[in-house]
């Protein structure tokens, strides 16, 4: 299929637990000035998650052709992740370690929607080994964006070598991993993207280890955004910085995997060549269907469903086929 996303990033089992209480009740100092605390949690769910195959979920509901690349243990077959992901449209190719398990991420939300996440890696810490080119070298020619979400920091810097080499334009979605680059690493990996994306706490890390701040970051890309949460996002460019507001969801019910919506209608806007305000706009836009299920991958909607809330939203007719 013509117009292919290619999807890096992390393929996780999501172990999801509310907390009825406000962590900042139950996290206290203690006299050596370390933080302990204690969490009864009320429910505790398993969803499919990870980054990359939530992104590529999305993208399939969308309608876009998503290959997800990532490593895998034996339990994604066993819990049917990879049947699942492969019924929505996804094109699925794993490196399997079968003395490994599946990434996991614990993830605890409060009383107030804060959240505390634990992420262990499991077969994804053999991303490094993955060749791009293998990988896809049956369709590298459709390949039209990919997104570099996050993955193992030396995962990451091979990723972008290789894409550039292979002339796929990419968006830097450091994420989570931002701590663990040098920054001699994120100089050489910022201006090969053609967008940078993170959230506020991430683009705080990023320009802090830089010595750098978002101005001076845009004479190294052409674009910036910051999700922003319950706040929107901004976009950032070389003259100008753009608000966006959310789209409002029918229902709250989970946030994990929301960014990832984000992200999944950013690429399909930019695949269908949409300006980047109004590819913005369509991420906004699925995510606030994201955050109406029970897990990252637990909702659905048609194109008809996002065309409406986006007109709803924004007042725009949004022109995607």
């Amino acid at each position: 299929m013509e117009n292919t996303v290619l999807v890096l990033g992390s393929i996780a089992f999501d172990y999801i637990m509310k907390f009825d209480g406000k962590f900042k009740d139950v996290i206290l100092p203690d006299s050596n000035k370390n933080l302990t605390g204690s969490f009864n949690v009320s429910s505790l769910t398993v969803r499919f998650g990870g980054t990359a195959g939530n992104i590529s979920y999305n993208l399939a509901l969308l309608g876009v052709q998503a290959i997800a690349v990532s490593s895998a243990g034996p339990d994604i077959v066993a819990m049917k992740y990879d049947e699942h992901l492969r019924k929505t449209g996804v094109d699925l190719r794993l490196i399997g370690h079968p003395e490994e398990h599946t990434a996991a991420a614990y993830i605890i939300s409060d009383a107030a929607n804060n959240q505390l996440s634990i992420f262990h890696p499991g077969a994804l810490k053999y991303a490094s080994k993955i060749s791009i080119k293998e990988s896809i070298q049956d369709t590298v020619d459709r390949v039209k964006f990919a997104i570099v979400a996050p993955n193992p920091v030396d995962a990451i810097v091979n990723y972008t070598q290789e894409l550039s080499q292979l002339s796929i334009p990419f968006i830097f979605d450091p994420g989570q991993v931002v701590p663990a680059f040098t920054p001699e690493q994120l100089m050489e990996i910022i201006p090969k993207s053609k967008l940078l994306i993170a959230n506020t706490h991430e683009i705080g890390i990023l320009t802090s280890r830089l010595n750098s701040s978002i101005e001076k970051l845009l004479t190294k890309v052409p674009n910036i955004i910051v999700t922003e949460g319950a706040k929107g996002s901004k976009l950032y460019g070389k003259d100008y910085v753009k608000q966006l507001p959310i789209a409002e969801p029918k229902v709250f019910r989970e946030s994990t995997g929301a960014g990832d919506g984000y992200r999944a209608g950013l690429l399909a806007g930019l695949l269908n060549s949409l300006p980047l305000e109004d590819s913005a706009k369509l991420g906004t836009v699925v995510g606030s269907f994201v955050v109406e299920g029970d897990g990252p991958q637990d909702h659905f909607f048609t194109l008809d469903d996002v065309k409406r809330r986006y007109k709803e939203t924004f007042k725009q007719t949004l022109k995607l086929g």
